[in-house]
């Protein structure tokens, strides 16, 4: 009886601490966290593209230092999100945002780690050879929490575009 209470112990012990497999990427493969489709009222492709990066550069330091890649209906943003949850790490996030008229799709990917380099007690991590989903450098019972924050930092950044991106322009002579 006490083998069977103490196997039933363990098993419970090692199902409560262990990594939940909810991961809530859209693609594992590619590290596609989600896309996302905001709408805006009647406005065009080019003026859209202009208050994205109005708004960009309000939310992001040095604008021009982040965007990667530009196109006639692309902006392509590379930015580092940093996890507060120990150990705490910086992330490299790739944001694709697309243009159409009176709508825009962003796509936002989990690049990997920055690089990390050596300390005392701890090996070097080249950039990218983690991922927040199989974050190799936390504790098992850490790993959901770092990629809980990274999910909701990237969550709070779409709410934050939508929100600005759907307030109407204001005409103001100062």
């Amino acid at each position: 009886m006490k083998k069977i209470m103490i196997i039933t112990i363990f098993f419970i012990s090692n199902i409560m601490y262990s990594q939940k497999e909810n991961v809530e990427f859209e693609n594992l493969e590619n590290h596609l966290y989600k896309t996302e489709i905001i709408q805006v009222d009647s406005i065009n492709q080019t003026e859209l593209q202009k208050k994205f990066k109005k708004i960009a550069s309000r939310l992001f330091v040095n604008l021009d230092k982040i965007i990667v890649n530009e196109t006639g209906n692309q902006i392509v943003l590379n930015y580092i999100l940093t996890t507060k949850n120990l150990p705490k790490t910086s992330w490299n996030v790739r944001i694709v945002s697309e243009f159409k008229d009176s709508r825009m799709r962003l796509q936002i990917y989990d690049l990997g780690n920055v690089y990390i380099p050596s300390g005392q007690y701890t090996p070097t991590w080249n950039e990218s050879s983690f991922y927040v989903t199989n974050n190799k450098r936390a504790t098992k019972r850490r790993r959901n929490k770092i990629m809980s924050e990274w999910m909701q930092s990237v969550d709070n950044l779409i709410e934050k575009l939508k929100n600005e991106l759907n307030k109407p322009i204001k005409k103001d002579d100062w």
